[in-house]
């Protein structure tokens, strides 16, 4: 870029438009003369502030009283003192906070976010995690941030059972930090990666799931009998998720398109599949379909402009967020179905599944099969994991449809389930 571009002749005589509060005239290399209507004069420095987003503006001084030669020698200390880091006219800028990285990941990442009437969805998501979750971060230096840090934050929403928002929340940290890495404001390996927070959670994994209350498989016909009959789209997820025994936004984000029809199989994409711990799969997993989930399919109308199967009230939306498990562990108030809050969860419909697989289908099934159809891993041993890769497809598909045929089975009498053998 050009310097040095105004001559003393021109800015002895440069005015303003009456039009206007005042004009400003580069001289280049982020000096700018700027002239009020009144004709006042003034020197300024301009520059973008990276960190901030911003463009910004520092007074050097009146004009003639700081010449045209001395106000490029302020610009000059001003340029190298940006290039530095530091504040221009030689205050030493404040450390970068977390709060100052968050919202410029923001600003980075906002251009492939979607706009709904005026608003990035995402943006209001992200504030209201930091607000509800991690305030506390806000001003903190983001060169402090540890990874122990990180595990404050995330380590007490995991051991709680809410897997999907601590993920979720460590996701945003991790691109807060990684933002920080790339501008020189952090110095070493990103406290929030992946394989730093994940593999300090899994091991709590497996106790925190056990806890998921789970229906006596004796049970489960007549629950499903009494979810159908409502005739509620939230209790038609409830029962499709139970009879294909996957997890509940596995099911609640189901899109007709991710249905082969003819080929009687559902293609759950792999963005979608949970990895809890180690024994969980990951990846795409393909789900065929019992004739009863195939029946239950068929029972629901397409709404137009939504791919979601199970459309939710607002137009382009699924059902809620823990809807499923609403129907069966809510509360009447709430909008519950079974009333089952202590004694059954949607999550702990897939232990059912598992119990009755082992202990009640005739024959008994296979436990890689009832594993394959929880989307786990087999195989004892890692090496063994890695080379079995059979998805056993025919056996899962007559697992499943013993499932469907137990689950769909006739129930003489639903009004008194808790009572029930």
């Amino acid at each position: 870029m050009a310097i040095h571009k105004l001559k003393d002749t021109f800015l002895r005589s440069s005015r303003c438009s009456t039009t206007k509060t005042h004009a400003r005239f580069g001289d280049g290399g982020n000096l700018y003369l700027d002239v009020t209507r009144s004709g006042a004069k003034a020197w300024m420095f301009v520059w973008f502030d990276g960190l901030t987003g911003k463009q910004r503006e520092r007074g050097l001084g009146a004009y003639p009283t700081v010449s045209l030669d001395a106000a490029r020698d302020l610009a000059l200390d001003c340029r190298r003192a940006v290039a530095k880091g530091d504040e221009p006219m030689g205050t030493k800028i404040a450390p970068a906070t977390f709060g100052d990285m968050f919202r410029l990941t923001i600003k980075q990442q906002s251009p492939s976010w979607k706009l709904k009437n005026g608003v990035y969805g995402q943006q209001v998501d992200w504030e209201s995690k930091m607000a509800n979750h991690f305030p506390h971060l806000e001003n903190v230096a983001v060169a402090k941030i540890t990874e122990t840090a990180v595990d404050a934050v995330v380590a007490p929403l995991w051991n709680g059972g809410k897997y999907d928002l601590a993920k979720r929340i460590r996701v945003i940290l991790n691109m807060v930090m990684q933002t920080a890495i790339s501008h020189g404001k952090y110095v070493g390996a990103n406290p929030a990666a992946t394989e730093t927070v994940t593999g300090k959670l899994d091991k709590k994994a497996k106790t925190a799931q056990a806890k998921q209350p789970s229906l006596a498989y004796a049970k489960v016909p007549a629950a499903i009998a009494t979810l159908l009959a409502t005739g509620r789209m939230d209790a038609k997820a409830s029962v499709f998720c139970t009879l294909t025994a996957t997890r509940s936004d596995e099911t609640r984000l189901m899109r007709w398109s991710e249905i082969n029809w003819q080929a009687g199989l559902w293609v759950i994409p792999a963005e979608r599949m949970k990895v809890i711990n180690e024994n969980d799969q990951g990846g795409a997993h393909t789900v065929p379909l019992s004739d009863a989930a195939v029946a239950l399919l068929r029972s629901i109308t397409p709404v137009v402009g939504n791919d979601y199967v199970f459309a939710g009230q607002k137009a382009g939306e699924p059902i809620g967020k823990g809807a499923l498990n609403v129907t069966i562990a809510g509360t009447k108030r709430k909008g519950g179905i079974l009333f089952l809050q202590g004694e059954a969860t949607q999550h702990g419909m897939r232990a059912s599944f598992r119990t009755w697989g082992k202990e009640a289908a005739a024959p008994a099934i296979e436990r890689d099969v009832l594993e394959l159809c929880l989307a786990h891993k087999v195989g004892e041993t890692d090496t063994e994991r890695s080379y079995d890769r059979a998805e056993m497809i025919p056996q899962r598909r007559a697992a499943l449809q013993a499932w469907g045929e137990f689950g769909m089975g006739v129930v003489s009498n639903v009004s008194n389930m808790r009572a029930a053998a």
